[in-house]
Formats: structure tokens, C-alpha cells, sequence
């Protein structure tokens, strides 16, 4: 059961690294729509980190009164509203709102899940589980250069923050099962 909840695992942080890689990827698309400039681009692009200098050891501590199962969903919806936030804005100061909203899902991803690796594997088995989630953000990120540009190109910006937030509500239900 362990090893099955790992899997699970991987594909909700995999949601998570997705997610983070789509400002990135439509960057260009920003900067026409908005008038941003590259610098606010990487401000938005950081601005989905930022809320875990304020929101981890809070999320931490949350695990002591809130089962694990229920901060993943937590975290889960706020990155869909987040990158739901996103993708009906209509002024950068809605794209940076929901990229802090996203931020904070994010966070709570974080620190929940690599609480519930150390916890359900011991000695050896660590190392290798550890390895295993870790590596679901970069391959995340990957598939976001993959499929992000395409969607954007076809259906426009917008479209990309709506299949992130299809991404979290997927992980929401993967969490909830």
C-alpha cells in the first residue's frame, strides 16, 4: 500500500511541477497580453515560491491537528483556484494574485508530502522513495515545456492556467481516493 500511495504521490507533485513551469512556457503570450516585461515575468515566475517562506511551517504545523489526507486537498484546491484566478485575468495584478494563491497550494504540497514519505518508509526504503517523489517536480516541469506552448498556441493562454487547474483537481481526486 506504501509503495501505491508513492505512486499517487508522484503524480500530485508531478501536478505541482506542472503547474510551476506554465508561466514560463507562455511567457511570450504574457508579455503581449499584459505589457509585462521580462523582469515581471521572472517576479511571476518566483512568485509561486514565495509563499513558502510564510506558509511551511505553518503547513508543518497544521499536520498536528488536520489529518495529512485533508492539507493535500486543501493544497490541491488552492492551486486550482489559483491557476483558475490566473487564467480569467484581466490586469497583471490578477495574474500575480493567483500566482501567490497557486504559491500557497504549492507550499502545502510540499511540506505535506514529503512528511508522509518519511513517515510511511524507514532505513533504505527512504532513500529510494524520497528519490522517487523528488523527482516528480522536474518531470512536472517537463511536460509542461511539452504540452503548454501547444495548448496556448491552439486554444490561447488563458487555456494553459485552466489545464493547470485541471492538473490540481486531478490531484484532488487522486488525494480524495
Amino acid at each position: 500500500m506504501r509503495w501505491t500511495m508513492l505512486l499517487i504521490l508522484f503524480l500530485v507533485r508531478l501536478a505541482m511541477g506542472f503547474q510551476f513551469q506554465s508561466v514560463a512556457s507562455i511567457s511570450a503570450q504574457l508579455i503581449d497580453t499584459f505589457g509585462l516585461s521580462y523582469a515581471e515575468i521572472g517576479t511571476l515566475i518566483g512568485l509561486f515560491l514565495l509563499p513558502g517562506i510564510f506558509i511551511a511551517i505553518p503547513s508543518g504545523a497544521l499536520t498536528r491537528a488536520f489529518p495529512d489526507k485533508n492539507l493535500l486537498m486543501l493544497g490541491a484546491v488552492t492551486m486550482a483556484v489559483g491557476a483558475y484566478l490566473m487564467g480569467s485575468a484581466t490586469d497583471a495584478t490578477e495574474l500575480y494574485a493567483g500566482r501567490l494563491v497557486t504559491g500557497v497550494g504549492g507550499t502545502i504540497f510540499n511540506v505535506i508530502l514529503t512528511k508522509m514519505v518519511t513517515e510511511w518508509f524507514i532505513e533504505k526504503e527512504i532513500v529510494l522513495a524520497l528519490a522517487i517523489m523528488l523527482t516528480a517536480w522536474p518531470i512536472g516541469i517537463a511536460l509542461g515545456l511539452l504540452i503548454h506552448d501547444p495548448v496556448a498556441s491552439a486554444y490561447g493562454w488563458h487555456s494553459v492556467m485552466y489545464v493547470t487547474a485541471v492538473a490540481a483537481l486531478a490531484a484532488l481526486l487522486l488525494t480524495a481516493l
